[in-house]
């Protein structure tokens, strides 16, 4: 072991020579690399095959085509600079796998499609697909989508695509849309130069509307001033996708474009489209949005009525809604709800500033507001607000302290303090359904989980995008969701409106349904967006240390073959280790166990001697109970003697009434109490009879329970062995439990009577012990029953010890037979009577279940066997 230690030691200290070199030379590699870091920009790590690496090495250029006027997705600046959307990624894929990818400029893009067509552009970085572009591009991952709308005059009808057929319908040439007309509806539109030259083109009047991409259509209609225009519909419910498109014959660059978009982040994407698109995707901007939803002349007829509609929002709800600290502004994500609902009904949605959410309420109520742009739906509410569909769901939750103890459902909080908003729907849900609560009631979500955090109530319960908000924003982090507060009415969120207004919540159900999934995504991506933290860049620290590895294997090169002899040497004695403690662990299991039996075997000598102790006793108290049974029988016949005389002496007195026997005669009586003395004697021997039949009782049931180390050679009444088991515990359960008897018809049996007894003295003291350990609010019950039942081909005499005691937790039902294990105080069990009495019950063949339910009771049966004793008594035979 010394010898171990000391080559253990002589490595230690050349990995530690080693150690302090990676040191030295690590900051000097890690700087060198920070300083390379600095001076290059943002990339995505991609992992590379060598015949992907190969390929780049052998295209560092790639000519690409764009489209000048496709803003914001791309386009070219003042200065002939590719920017926009797709021109990001571009140059973040161009960073990512160190390719150039150069612009073809001055050319359409009809012009650009038609090289691309010719092999003599590469790839096309924006593009829809379409049958006629699919004969020579191969498409990439879909990486961004967006509506088809149909652009047409303010106050011109708005028409299906359908119904387009007969219409001018102007197109960008080459673009998929011009495809997608073609497809869908097998007529010609009319061509344009570019997606510009169309739109113009309808603001003259020369065409009845114009296909394209909404967020194009809206750029181009606010940069170039054309107010006359809007968007009419969608042409479809579908939204369309674009891709990079790759000249069929590099398919290794279709890889690894796919690749990257794998990789990207989604927050990366979120930040990109935000720079280009704040608002293009959340909202249809055009200047007669109103014409997206489909009134009724009444519902017009309604809104010009009411162009101003007064709305109530909670002051403290993020990120769903909120009044911002600073300048008092709406913000959340009801606020671009509400944005998208004024440009689509041409309304001023008019936010009422009130400081809580109760003030909300009642100002609903008395209609000095009109909607409510956040709120669930209850019993109450539905009295004075009309609902719209849901438009958003989260679940509600339970939040604890991160070490409360575990919480699965609202009944788990019962007792316990809780934090609830005032007027919240959950306050609502919980006074009716879950009075076992104590709500603490509080103004405000962040209000009631700060109360929590710091200990003033066990639970909040909430909306879990709510409070998920609250806790990051406000760096609450020693709190946790608990669990879902299953039981809460709703999670579903909706607008109300005031109740007088129906017509209203008509039209905003219609308005509702007009946002695309899109919109919506957008939306809750705005504001609840995943946050993430920025790790180290463990690729390339791996590569440094790999480096550095290779250039101390060099310089240790000497040392190798030694280390690996050395290292052979301690994985030996390391598994000799190993095998010596595996043996020591057997050896102390060994003497743990017979540890164990020596204390059985120690328990089992007490109760023999116990045993033999009690028959002792039994057989010095037998003798003076007969001489007093023997004499308060003839004490009962000198009493029934007496008795005659004394009726003599009454007919005496009756005779002699006034003569001076007579008169002390009765004043004797008088002294004595005669009446009650006649009655009270006959009485006290009944008593004393009684009590010698009741010691006669425990003598033999003590007579039996001493014969513990009798052979089960006797057939024996199970019922009577019960009945002297109850005799010896009788005062242990006479005044404080009530005990129940249901006996059937058994065979006798062969036991030995004393370890039988033993049984069920050990298992009736668990019963009256687990009774009075529990706070009943009555008396306890033991129920006893007996019968007769076949296991597997053989007859089995059981027996039924049942009471409704606290029952048995899971955590240790398997540890009950376990010897020395109990859940009494010091000195109140040693915790071997279930070990030994599974012992003696094997011991003749039979078997013990326990089943146990906590805070409903357990019931422990005992089966014997009918036929085991005879087998063994004809053995010994």
């Amino acid at each position: 072991m010394i010898m171990f230690n000391q080559q253990f030691g002589m490595i230690n200290k050349r990995r530690m020579a080693i150690f302090f070199l990676v040191i030295i030379i690590l900051p000097f590699l890690s700087y060198v690399s920070h300083a390379k870091d600095v001076s290059s920009e943002d990339k995505i790590d991609i992992e590379l095959t060598e015949n992907e690496i190969a390929w780049i090495r052998e295209h560092k250029t790639i000519r690409i085509g764009v489209d000048p006027g496709f803003a914001p997705f791309e386009f070219l600046s003042e200065k002939r600079v590719y920017e926009g959307l797709a021109a990001d990624y571009v140059n973040l894929l161009g960073r990512s796998l160190s390719l150039n990818f150069e612009p073809v400029l001055g050319i359409s893009w009809k012009e650009a499609v038609n090289l691309a067509s010719q092999g003599e552009i590469d790839m096309l970085p924006c593009v829809g697909m379409t049958k006629e572009r699919e004969a020579f591009l191969a498409y990439s991952e879909f990486y961004l989508e967006f509506p088809r709308v149909i652009i047409v005059q303010i106050g011109a009808d708005i028409l299906p695509l359908e119904d387009l057929k007969h219409k001018r319908v102007g197109v960008q040439a080459r673009s998929s849309h011009d495809g997608f007309v073609k497809e869908k509806t097998g007529f010609m539109p009319v061509p344009f130069e570019t997606f510009q030259d169309a739109l113009q083109s309808l603001s003259r009047g020369e065409l009845d509307a114009v296909i394209g991409n909404m967020a194009v259509a809206t750029f181009n209609i606010r940069k170039y001033n054309l107010t006359n225009l809007k968007i009419a519909a969608f042409a479809t419910k579908k939204l369309s996708s674009l891709a990079f498109g790759v000249r069929k014959d590099w398919p290794v660059l279709v890889g690894l474009i796919n690749k990257f978009l794998d990789a990207l982040p989604e927050e990366k994407k979120i930040e990109i489209s935000q720079k280009w698109m704040p608002d293009q995707a959340l909202r249809a901007l055009s200047s007669d949005s109103a014409g997206t939803v489909s009134l009724t002349e009444e519902e017009q007829l309604f809104l010009q009525d009411h162009s101003e509609i007064r709305v109530g929002i909670d002051p403290s709800y993020p990120p769903f809604e909120w009044l911002d600290k600073t300048d008092g502004r709406h913000m959340g994500i009801s606020s671009d709800y509400l944005r998208l609902l004024e440009d689509r009904l041409g309304v001023t949605l008019k936010v009422v500033n009130v400081p809580t959410w109760s003030l909300v309420l009642d100002g609903v109520r008395s209609h000095l507001m009109d909607v409510v742009a956040c709120i669930s739906e209850t019993p109450s509410r539905k009295q004075f607000l009309q609902f719209t569909q849901p438009y958003l769901s989260f679940p509600v939750v339970i939040i604890t302290r991160t070490r409360m103890p575990f919480i699965s459902s609202l009944k788990d909080l019962n007792g316990k303090k809780v934090s609830i908003v005032k007027d919240y729907a959950p306050y609502e849900v919980i006074s009716r359904d879950f009075p076992e609560l104590k709500v603490s009631l509080c103004n405000s979500p962040i209000e009631g989980l700060k109360t929590v955090s710091l200990g003033g109530t066990d639970a909040y319960i909430g909306n879990l995008a709510v409070c998920v908000y609250l806790m990051q924003n406000h760096n609450i982090a020693n709190l946790k969701v608990a669990a879902p507060a299953e039981g809460i009415a709703s999670s579903d969120l909706a607008m109300g409106v005031r109740s007088d207004w129906p017509m209203l919540a008509t039209i905003l159900n219609k308005a509702l349904q007009s946002i695309t999934p899109e919109e919506q995504n957008m939306i809750v991506k705005k504001w609840i967006s995943v946050r993430f933290e920025h790790a180290a860049d463990w690729g390339r620290v791996i590569k440094v240390v790999s480096i550095f590895i290779a250039v101390a294997l060099i310089i240790f090169g000497f040392f190798l073959y030694w280390n690996r002899k050395l290292t052979k040497e301690i994985t030996f004695r390391r598994q000799i280790e190993t095998e010596r403690e595996a043996a020591k662990n057997k050896a102390e299991k060994a003497l743990e166990n017979l540890k164990t039996a020596q204390q059985q075997l120690i328990q089992s000598e007490k109760m023999a001697a116990l045993g033999i102790l009690v028959a002792g006793i039994v057989h010095e108290i037998n003798n003076p109970v007969n001489f007093i049974k023997t004499s308060i029988i003839g004490l009962e016949q000198d009493i029934r003697d007496l008795e005659r005389l004394l009726k003599i002496f009454e007919h005496c007195e009756t005779g002699c009434k006034d003569s001076d026997f007579g008169i002390q005669i009765r004043e004797v009586k008088k002294d004595i109490d005669y009446p009650i003395l006649v009655k009270e004697v006959p009485e006290l021997v009944s008593s004393i009879f009684e009590g010698v039949r009741r010691t006669e009782d425990i003598i033999g049931s003590l007579r039996i329970y001493s014969r513990m180390d009798e052979a089960v050679t006797d057939q024996k009444d199970i019922h009577e062995l019960i009945k002297a088991s109850l005799q010896i515990l009788r005062s242990r359960y006479k005044k404080e439990i009530e005990l129940k008897e249901a006996y059937a018809a058994v065979p006798l049996i062969f036991l030995n009577s004393g370890k039988i007894i033993q049984v069920f003295v050990n298992i009736l003291s668990n019963a009256i012990d687990a009774i009075k350990g529990k706070d009943l609010a009555g008396k306890g019950t033991i129920l006893i029953k007996t019968g007769v039942r076949s296991i597997d081909g053989r007859e089995y005499v059981w027996v039924d010890i049942a009471d409704n005691g606290g029952g048995i937790p899971d955590t240790i039902k398997d540890k009950v037979f376990d010897p020395f294990f109990t859940t009494k105080d010091v000195g109140q069990g040693t915790g071997l009577g279930l070990s030994i009495s599974i012992g003696i019950v094997r011991e003749h063949g039979g078997m013990i279940q326990i089943n146990s339910a906590l805070n409903i009771g357990t019931t422990v049966s005992v089966f014997l066997p009918v036929n085991q004793g005879s087998e063994k008594k004809n053995e010994q035979k």
